[in-house]
């Protein structure tokens, strides 16, 4: 397994730090024109992402549930079709 650096190897679930990295990658996915990496990342809770995903992927839509599950199955599915760089 992948050790993460000293800086990290400390974040649980709701650390702000999780989310400010899961902003980062959407924010350079779609900077490459690529899907959201993120959209893969769900709560334990649910199997669905957090509020904040929505908010950086598809901030338009924030609050509409319909079209947030819409825009997050769309997303996913893209993710899984799509090779990605070895570095984003």
């Amino acid at each position: 397994a992948t050790q993460l650096p000293p800086a990290f190897s400390d974040v649980q679930a709701y650390d702000v730090r999780l989310w400010q990295a899961l902003g980062e990658i959407v924010e350079e996915c779609r900077r490459r024109h690529l899907p959201a990496l993120s959209a893969i990342v769900v709560r334990g809770d649910t199997g669905t992402p957090g509020h904040g995903y929505f908010e950086a992927a598809h901030p338009d839509i924030v609050g509409d549930d319909v079209q947030e599950a819409i825009a997050w199955g769309n997303e996913v599915t893209l993710v899984m079709r799509t090779t990605y760089p070895p570095r984003i």
